[in-house]
């Protein structure tokens, strides 16, 4: 795959401790000069996506409010065009918490807005609790907060985890492919994205065996990622977070969401007059980027920041 990034994007670099390169793509006005800390977002992508995620969502945005704005989409480590993290290290959830923090403290962001889908969502409710004075606004597709585990099975996981260690990558090699049509097809297959969506992150998610000389591909993620992490939250630590965040919040939701119905239903009750709850009949999981929900979530996206965070106008119930 080309290493280009998508049209009216630019590539991004950085790196952060421990020489790791963290990449990624800005639309909008330069992060070194975007200086409305409302303004300024970076946009985190979930699980084994990449930052093509927001293709489909921020050329949309920036179209509408020109370069007052700037958008960072990152790559977490291990994920699309970043270095994957040593063989000594972990891929466990605040390390990208940690991550994202370094990437805004180069571009000297002491404020920045985030928007993050699933489990960049979760990272991003996750730096809004603990650093609640970084962060000016908060948008989050499809879950609100980490998925946590109870208590009680805190101790199995780690074992898990500990196992998964031993011998994961010869048990559980990364899958080859014929044609980049077949990996985008095999993405599809999972029932979780459409072909449409599937092609937009393959595009970014994909690259030759090595030593193939192109013939042949297979997925840019650490095949680690795969494995049983760590260092999850529980519960009431997730709802902690929630209560001292500060930003206003917009949580965009399909109807079979990520994790528990009942514990996400409380997680937004907490969020109270702070929130922004809006609810997408017959959406996908990848909602911001599904071709029949796309411009429902910009016109969420917009009358939120207009009305919530920049409080120039507009109003949610009378556009949705």
């Amino acid at each position: 795959m080309s290493l280009e990034p998508t049209a009216g994007a630019r590539n991004f670099v950085a790196v952060l401790a421990e020489n790791i390169r963290i990449s990624g793509k800005v639309w909008g006005r330069a992060p070194q000069k975007a200086t409305d800390p409302t303004r300024r977002f970076i946009c985190t992508h979930g699980w084994l996506d990449n930052a093509n995620t927001w293709d489909p969502v921020i050329p949309i945005l920036v179209e509408a409010y020109g370069d007052s704005v700037s958008f960072l989409a990152l790559d977490f480590a291990g994920h699309g065009w970043s270095d994957t993290r040593s063989e000594n290290d972990e891929y466990v959830l605040h390390r990208n918490v940690y991550d994202v923090l370094q990437v805004a403290d180069l571009l000297g962001w002491d404020q920045f807005g985030i928007m993050g889908h699933s489990m960049g969502g979760g990272i991003g409710l996750v730096i809004a609790g603990t650093f609640p004075e970084r962060v000016s606004a908060l948008i989050s597709v499809d879950i609100l907060g980490p998925v946590s585990i109870p208590a009680n099975r805190q101790t199995d996981l780690l074992k898990r985890s500990w196992n998964d260690r031993l011998g994961f990558l010869k048990r559980n090699p990364k899958p080859i492919y014929n044609s980049v049509s077949d990996a985008a097809l095999a993405r599809a297959r999972t029932g979780e994205v459409s072909l449409d969506v599937a092609k937009i992150l393959t595009d970014r998610g994909l690259g030759p065996v090595p030593g193939d000389d192109g013939e042949r591909w297979t997925w840019r993620s650490d095949q680690r990622l795969r494995a049983a992490a760590p260092g999850m939250f529980t519960n009431d630590a997730v709802l902690e977070m929630i209560n001292r965040v500060k930003a206003p919040v917009l949580v965009v939701l399909a109807p079979t969401r990520t994790g528990s119905g009942k514990q996400l239903d409380g997680r937004v009750d907490m969020l109270g007059s702070r929130g922004t709850v809006v609810r997408l009949p017959n959406a996908r999981h990848h909602l911001h980027m599904e071709p029949e929900t796309v411009e429902l979530f910009v016109l969420a996206v917009k009358s939120f920041l207009e009305e919530r965070v920049w409080k120039t106008g507009g109003s949610m119930k009378a556009k949705l």
